[in-house]
């Protein structure tokens, strides 16, 4: 097929994708589509592994060596505001990551496992040795204080004064617990509080997300998180619980995979547009999963830098940017 017939059955695929997204774990009309595809292709497929996974496998000779070539295929739930005409068809639910054009890269044959980065010039590789990507982890802070009425603070403990001081002291953890050379990120994403219009609330909830480039970083985090809960509630004389889960560990790259992708990249890109030694990622990836357990490597390949493919991930005016599409 050549590259240009070969393009626009790409951005047709991308852009289908795009405007029928579906969240983790209930991405059937991806699922499906890819499933289709591949056997198409007369590959041997294999379907609803974790529900929603794909695998294609692609056999020639005898030998049992083998390579894995990952992309992902969620979206997110965001109501898109983009106005082009393959724009999302369902509310709440759109393709601001990337994942529509990675799902559409690994079908015309992609790397190892690879991310678009917005704001990044087209036609630029990056990847490291070791840590890339952050790990993932989950925190929830729940207060148990004792709510009353508006006009007699006095009389009870109000809740939100007590996660107030949480929430802005947990940032500290970053700027005065970590060595300033070891990258991590505390981010509150949900305070929710049982108070009404002149109903002190007498219960809060804390939710969000830590981000680490180690497991060591990792453990730092919640330790001081959890002295810092400890000492501000028995302060006021209240109760809590911490959980802190780590759903996705952080992502590493094998030497001898990077290697062999940085040439590859050379080859494609050019010296002057691969980097083999770029900054690692503060967010986070599930591929760690499988780069723990064989070894592997996760590339970042530019988005562009104008319009909405300059756009941050997860943006509700984010596009994938289908001129990334042949090149990936």
């Amino acid at each position: 097929m050549k590259t240009k017939n070969l393009h626009n059955q790409l951005v047709d695929w991308r852009q289908d994708l795009h405007m029928n997204p579906q969240i983790s774990f209930e991405e059937v009309y991806a699922s499906n589509k890819v499933a289709t595809l591949l056997k198409e292709f007369g590959l041997e497929v294999h379907q609803n592994i974790a529900k929603t996974g794909v695998v294609g496998v692609l056999k020639k000779g005898s030998s049992n060596r083998s390579i894995a070539i990952r992309a992902d295929m969620d979206a997110l739930p965001i109501s898109e505001i983009n106005t082009f005409s393959h724009k999302s068809k369902i509310k709440n639910r759109m393709h601001a990551c990337g994942h529509d054009g990675h799902t559409t890269m690994l079908l015309g044959a992609a790397v190892y496992a690879m991310h678009n980065i917005p704001n990044l010039e087209i036609g630029t590789f990056a990847t490291r040795k070791g840590n890339i990507t952050a790990s993932e982890n989950l925190f929830e802070i729940s207060i148990k204080a004792k709510g009353g009425h508006a006009a007699l603070p006095h009389m009870g403990v109000d809740a939100i004064t007590v996660g107030s001081q949480i929430a802005v002291s947990l940032q500290t953890i970053v700027s005065r617990k970590l060595n300033p050379a070891d990258n991590g990120i505390v981010s509150i994403t949900e305070f929710i509080a049982d108070g009404k219009k002149n109903v002190l609330p007498g219960k809060v909830i804390i939710k969000g997300d830590a981000r680490a480039l180690s497991k060591e970083t990792s453990a730092l985090i919640e330790k001081n998180m959890r002295q810092i809960v400890k000492g501000i509630c028995e302060a006021h004389g209240v109760k809590a619980e911490v959980s802190y889960q780590t759903t996705i560990i952080p992502t590493f790259n094998s030497s001898q995979q990077t290697e062999a992708a940085i040439r590859v990249a050379r080859n494609v890109f050019g010296d002057e547009n691969t980097d083999g030694d770029c900054l690692p990622r503060l967010f986070s990836e599930d591929f760690a999963i499988m780069s723990d357990v064989k070894p592997g490597c996760f590339v970042l390949m530019g988005n562009g830098t104008k319009g909405s493919h300059a756009k941050p991930l997860h943006a509700p005016d984010y596009d994938f940017n289908d001129e990334l599409l042949v090149i990936g």
